[in-house]
């Protein structure tokens, strides 16, 4: 009766044990907080001290809630547009590098070998491929394909123009503006009979694909075909 005993209780310790492990993991993962807006989507998401992000198409961002108040860390892959509430730190993680606040308005847009980042209220410290940048309402920072630069946007724009339903690019290669056109519209380009690397200086509304592709494309005298939800380009 005394080893019965013993044995029953060590199957209770461990199957407590066990029941606790699982505790503490599904508790953790619990803690993850995870939202992805959709193809031609715009996201409202408020964070839990108040601070707005709002998404652009196909983009995703996920945080901790966890020790939260102290730690606010969120991570973007994609464009998003950040309304943050004063408090303690504020950190952006992307691929492609951070940006740190206290309380301000700042858009990030972090794609493949691509990273853009403009202020719009307060002060934002941009760290990127281990090099340091402070900037200030209507200056903006950029990584392409490592080619880091610094520039001024229009002191007329208070807010990212894609909130308002039309994508704008200063001097920013092709190849991300074809990106933004398949995140709006869901579609599918062929592009090995062009040079994406040149740069566009434009813009295109959200509404209408083909406004959309003659805007971009008619200016950088490139052709395009329509077949099978699927646009062919060429010179």
């Amino acid at each position: 009766l005394h080893v019965r005993s013993r044995r029953q209780r060590q199957m209770c310790i461990r199957d407590s044990s066990i029941a606790l492990f699982l505790g503490i993991n599904t508790f953790l993962l619990n803690s993850d907080v995870n939202f992805q807006s959709n193809f031609g989507e715009q996201q409202i998401v408020v964070l839990l001290d108040g601070s707005e992000v709002i998404l652009n198409a196909k983009s995703e961002i996920k945080y901790n809630k966890k020790g939260w108040e102290e730690n606010r860390e969120v991570y973007l892959n994609g464009e998003a547009f950040f309304k943050v509430k004063k408090g303690s730190k504020f950190t952006v993680i992307t691929p492609n590098g951070t940006v740190t606040v206290l309380g301000t308005q700042f858009n990030v847009n972090s794609t493949k070998n691509f990273f853009d980042v403009s202020c719009y209220q307060g002060k934002v410290k941009v760290v990127s491929d281990s090099n340091e940048y402070i900037i200030t309402p209507t200056k903006a920072v950029r990584n392409s394909n490592g080619l880091i630069t610094e520039y001024n946007m229009s002191e007329l724009d208070k807010t990212p123009t894609w909130l308002l339903g039309q994508s704008s690019f200063q001097s920013v290669p092709l190849s991300q503006v074809i990106y933004a056109l398949n995140k709006q519209f869901n579609i599918d380009f062929e592009t090995s009979k062009i040079d994406t690397a040149i740069l566009f200086t434009g813009s295109f509304d959200h509404k209408n694909l083909d406004l959309a592709l003659a805007s971009v494309f008619e200016a950088v005298n490139i052709t395009y075909t329509i077949e099978n939800n699927k646009i062919t380009l060429s010179k």
